[in-house]
């Protein structure tokens, strides 16, 4: 089995053992290439398979340990019709975390990861590699969580999204090829019978129970490959069809609106249409991240199926884009900017120069980090976007840029900013501490875009206001506050000002 997906780490033999060891970060067990070529090496060997993960609490925030938990148990299930056991051990950090798999591969002919793409994780692959090597043992990675493995996409930082379409539509047919359909021939019931010492296996059940208890907001969204895939069929099935379809906001002038209208003529000309999937709780989203980023669904796996299905190309070309060439450019970033992704040396120097040169402008407001949080700013939409993070763990496309905008506009620096920005999504996104954060995060402060019209606080980096919002989503908008203040258990109080405002604009923008 050839594929750039596998990467040996180090070049020793393998050697007589018990047992392949497969340590996983993807959490399936169809079309997954670690545990297929894991199979495939066990097979060769004569011995069964040991697929292995461990659980570090402090690495997920508390919805994610319970969409985590769920996602093991039915893997659990779905490695035993395979007779291949599952082996989950809790560990307290990454130290306790090494010295269980060095344990494990006492008695491994070799060793397997899923590959990871954070520094932390590149951090702890790399040690525990030079750990491996000492005791002889083969270490290879497989990048099975990506469409194409980061450095067959690009062997440099991409300078944005164009810089690496052509080159992802070229290499993706290749990898639409490939098939990750090997299992284990030779069956083991359990763990016990294989691991010769002593080990706390955890309860994932009771485990799940007390994630359950902890988190006190819940997400739609169950956890597992089983209902990953039962979102990927209901969106491809009901949604996908429409994932490129343009609204368009119908607008009307009169002589006495004839200021108005040159004033905002631009703004209007570049918010005037969207795309269905943005309106705010429009259900149109495919909610596919969180899947894909605890690996319960094979990103290309997703290509295949969208391909097949009957939507319009240009659908499917929408999709595509997004989850091929949108998270691709991500994980290179995080990849090729291993050392400065979370810092503001990663951006163009455009971008650093903006803020440079507007670093002491006057800020008309300015929020502590507990206001922000809280969701108790004067801007309503600001508001309910927060709120829908916190208690629903996920935030509608648009609006998540609209959040970090005015996060940058309201901070008494940048670096505030960033730091609420990186936490918030960290702690509440289903989908958090993802090469897909980091690279939305440094968007919002010029990474990947380009320069755009100056203006005090943001410089050259692209603006988002209030008014565009409105006019974006003018029939959507107030049912998206209204819900998100409910669910926050907040009253929605607008002060004269705000009311007149809002019913000014409401008003020329209904005009036919």
């Amino acid at each position: 089995m050839q594929s750039p997906r596998i990467q040996p780490l180090n070049k020793q033999n393998i050697v007589a053992g018990k047992y392949v060891l497969l340590l996983v970060r993807c959490i399936r067990s169809q079309q997954s290439p670690s545990f297929s070529f894991a199979s495939q090496k066990a097979n060769e060997h004569g011995v069964p398979i040991l697929v292995t993960f461990i659980y570090q609490p402090d690495q997920y925030n508390l919805a994610q340990r319970k969409f985590l938990l769920e996602g093991l148990i039915c893997l659990q299930n779905n490695l035993s019709r395979l007779h291949a056991p599952l082996l989950v051990v809790k560990a307290s950090g990454n130290e306790e975390a090494t010295e269980i798999i060095l344990k494990l591969s006492d008695v491994a002919c070799e060793v397997i990861i899923d590959a990871a793409y954070l520094r932390e994780d590149r951090n702890f692959d790399e040690n525990l590699n030079d750990k491996l090597v000492m005791k002889c043992r083969r270490f290879t990675k497989v990048e099975g969580n990506v469409t194409i493995p980061v450095a067959t996409l690009c062997n440099k930082p991409a300078y944005n999204a164009n810089t690496i379409r052509k080159v992802a539509w070229h290499f993706l047919d290749d990898f639409l090829l490939e098939k990750w359909n090997v299992t284990p021939k030779i069956y083991c019931e359990s763990w016990e019978s294989i691991v010769e010492y002593n080990l706390e296996c955890m309860d994932i059940s009771s485990e799940c129970t007390r994630a359950y208890n902890d988190c006190r907001t819940s997400s739609v969204l169950k956890g597992g490959e089983d209902a990953a895939l039962q979102v990927l069929d209901y969106f491809i099935v009901n949604n996908l069809n429409t994932y490129d379809e343009e609204r368009f906001v119908s607008f009307s002038f009169f002589s006495h609106y004839q200021f108005y209208f040159f004033f905002h003529l631009f703004d209007f000309l570049t918010t005037q249409n969207f795309s269905v999937r943005n309106i705010p709780n429009s259900g149109k989203q495919s909610l596919l991240s969180p899947y894909i980023h605890f690996g319960m669904l094979n990103p290309i796996m997703i290509v295949v199926k969208v391909k097949q299905s009957e939507a319009p190309k240009s659908a499917k070309d929408a999709f595509l884009e997004e989850l091929v060439v949108r998270r691709e450019l991500a994980h290179n970033f995080v990849y090729y900017c291993r050392d400065t992704y979370d810092t503001f040396d990663c951006l163009p120097e455009w971008a650093k120069k903006a803020m440079d040169e507007h670093r002491h402008d006057k800020r008309e407001y300015i929020y502590s980090y507990k206001e922000l949080e809280e969701g108790c700013t004067h801007d309503v939409y600001w508001n309910a976007a927060q709120f829908e993070l916190v208690f629903t763990h996920k935030m509608s496309g648009y609006l998540r840029m609209y959040w970090a905008k005015k996060v940058i506009e309201w901070s008494h620096d940048y670096e505030f900013a960033y730091a609420f920005l990186i936490e918030q999504n960290d702690k509440y996104e289903l989908d958090g501490r993802d090469p897909n954060g980091y690279c939305g995060v440094m968007w919002n402060f010029g990474m990947h875009d380009r320069a755009h019209a100056n203006r005090p606080v943001f410089g050259k980096i692209r603006y988002m206001c209030a008014d565009g919002l409105r006019r974006k989503f003018r029939n959507h908008i107030d049912e998206y506050v209204n819900i998100n203040y409910r669910r926050a258990g907040r009253t929605l109080e607008l002060n004269n000002q705000d009311q007149t405002k809002r019913r000014k604009l409401h008003k020329i923008l209904s005009q036919k």
